[in-house]
C-alpha cells in the first residue's frame, strides 16, 4: 500500500470519527485528542490531513451533504415536484434514522467555525431541488416562487425533524414523511396554480 493511500484512510477514520463525535456531543465539545483516539490515530496524523478541528468539521459536513445529495438526486428524478414522495421518504428517514446527521445539519451548522455552512446546506438543498427537477417551469419568476417555497419548506421539514427527534412532536417516521409530503404538495400546487 501506498503512502498516499495509508494518508487517504487515516483521513476517512478522522472524518468518520469527527462524524461520530461531532454528531454525538457537539463539535465544541470535542477535542482533537478524542477525535485521534476514536479514529484509532496519533495526533501528528491528525495534522497531516487538518490543521484545526474546525477544518475537520468541515469536511466532516462537506462529505455528510455529499454523500446525502448523491444519495437525494435519484429521488427527485424519480419524482419531481409531481410526485415529491420519494425525496421526502429518502430525506426524512435518512436524516431521522441516524440522530448525529440531524445533530450535525440541523444544530451543529449554526453554531462556531460551521455557522456559514448552514446558508450552504440550504442553498444546496434548494438547487438541487429546483436543478434536478424536469418539471420545473420555464417563466423565470415562476422558477423563483417555486425557489422561494423550496427555502420555506426546507426550514419547515428542519424544524419538524428536529421536534419530532427531542420528542416535542409525537409522530412517527411515516406520519412525517406523509405530513412533509402533503405539505410540500400544497405548496407546489398554489405555485403552479
Amino acid at each position: 500500500m501506498s503512502a498516499v493511500e495509508r494518508q487517504r484512510i487515516r483521513k476517512h477514520a478522522l472524518v468518520s470519527a469527527g462524524f461520530d463525535l461531532f454528531g454525538t456531543r457537539g463539535i465544541a465539545a470535542v477535542t482533537i485528542e478524542e477525535v485521534c483516539r476514536n479514529a484509532k490515530l496519533n495526533k501528528r496524523y491528525f495534522y497531516e490531513s487538518f490543521e484545526s478541528i474546525d477544518a475537520l468539521a468541515t469536511a466532516v459536513v462537506n462529505k455528510t451533504l455529499r454523500d446525502l445529495g448523491t444519495g437525494l438526486i435519484p429521488h427527485v428524478l424519480a419524482g419531481g415536484m409531481a410526485n415529491p414522495r420519494p425525496a421526502v421518504d429518502y430525506f426524512v428517514r435518512t436524516v431521522m434514522s441516524d440522530p448525529r446527521l440531524a445533530r450535525l445539519l440541523f444544530v451543529e451548522v449554526d453554531t462556531g467555525g460551521l455557522a456559514h455552512q448552514r446558508k450552504r446546506f440550504i442553498d444546496l438543498a434548494v438547487d438541487l431541488w429546483t436543478g434536478a427537477d424536469p418539471k420545473m417551469p420555464n417563466d423565470p419568476r415562476q422558477r423563483e416562487v417555486v425557489r422561494m417555497g423550496a427555502y420555506g419548506y426546507g426550514g419547515a421539514c428542519r424544524e419538524i425533524i428536529i421536534a419530532t427527534l427531542n420528542g416535542k412532536l409525537n409522530f412517527t417516521v411515516d406520519e412525517v414523511v406523509d405530513h412533509l409530503t402533503k405539505l410540500l404538495e400544497k405548496l407546489v400546487a398554489q405555485q403552479i396554480s
